[in-house]
């Protein structure tokens, strides 16, 4: 680890890609799986296919964006990423830890919130999921050196 601290780690575009995409779908999609296993059957060879075939969808939509983003720009998408990174480990806390959906209304409660109640969120729970699952990543993000596309 202290290795991907002090060096850059050489990357191509479809490589650095590949991995954000799966560290994505590992990281940040448990929730979501869980709810398809829980309502849906796996009864027959459909329901095996449609779920693998959402997995396969949702990898290959990740690297799309993640590639596209790259390919405009190396700079803003180590941002973006890195901050996304960062914000979805928030948000997969609260669902994991709370079993809320975040959506519009739920951020607009987090704009009018004070500091007493939203103290009262925070735990060592918390600082782990935001290491683990935001700052750790963010880090690989913008210490990956991404090759040129040509």
């Amino acid at each position: 680890m202290l290795d991907m601290l002090k060096n850059r780690i050489n990357l191509n575009f479809t490589r650095f890609s590949i991995i954000i995409s799966v560290l994505t779908f590992l990281l940040f999609h448990y929730s979501f799986y869980a709810f398809v296993f829980k309502n849906h059957s796996l009864n027959s060879f459909g329901d095996i296919a449609f779920i693998i075939s959402l997995m396969i969808a949702m990898l290959v939509a990740n690297f799309f964006i993640v590639y596209l983003i790259f390919y405009l720009s190396v700079y803003f998408g180590k941002f973006l990423f890195s901050l996304t990174f960062i914000l979805s480990a928030i948000a997969v806390y609260f669902v994991n830890t709370y079993g809320v959906i975040v959506d519009e209304s739920m951020m607009g409660n987090v704009v009018n919130t004070n500091f007493q109640e939203s103290s009262s969120f925070f735990s060592f729970k918390f600082v782990i999921y935001i290491l683990f699952l935001g700052v750790l990543p963010a880090v690989f993000i913008t210490r990956s050196k991404i090759k040129s596309r040509h």
